[in-house]
């Protein structure tokens, strides 16, 4: 009868034990579903950014073609226009 008394009282704390561990397993698993949920917000933030960032790129370039095409007309009216003047100095000459 005694060391039935012993293994009960063994195995009530071994169960004791284990709802124990049990319950810092459950912890931990919150933990990581909590850091997990973050990690995933982060994840959607960086997205976003890098979306944004994307954009603004294509916006840029699309800038700079604008701005080679104005120089391009920019640079024919100025070879125009000193065309004109080496004319009109020639007729001024004459």
């Amino acid at each position: 009868m005694h060391t039935a008394t012993k293994q009960a009282s063994s195995s009530v704390d071994s169960v004791e034990q284990a709802a124990m561990s049990l319950g810092e397993i459950a912890g931990s698993i919150r933990n990581i579903t909590v850091m997990n949920q973050q990690v995933a917000e982060a994840t959607k933030q960086q997205s976003e950014a890098s979306e944004d960032i994307n954009r603004n790129i294509i916006s840029i370039q699309q800038i700079a073609e604008s701005v080679v095409e104005s120089s391009s007309e920019i640079s024919e009216t100025s070879e125009r226009v000193l065309h004109e003047v080496s004319s009109l100095n020639k007729l001024v000459k004459i």
